[in-house]
């Protein structure tokens, strides 16, 4: 839910990722596929309507020492792979 409301937030605005180094890649897999999205999952209301959700446009900037894409290459493939 978190992620959903800081890129709300950021909308029309660049969102930097720091520090993937320290996120295991599936999650920074499965976060960078939800903000490309650009909308928020469905959920419903405490009396079981739809509530609304989430959309933004974003962008995306990686700025730690490992990249976006070296990450997601990490989440498919595995660490191991990358050493090779």
């Amino acid at each position: 839910n978190a992620i959903e409301g800081l890129a709300a937030a950021h909308c029309d605005l660049p969102l930097i990722l720091d520090e993937l180094a320290m996120v295991r890649a599936e999650d920074a897999a499965r976060t960078a596929y939800q903000l490309a999205s650009g909308k928020g999952r469905a959920r419903a209301t405490d009396t079981g309507g739809l509530a609304s959700r989430h959309e933004w446009r974003v962008l995306v900037i990686s700025s730690g020492e490992i990249g976006l894409a070296e990450k997601l290459t990490e989440a498919r493939f595995g660490p191991q792979r990358l050493m090779a």
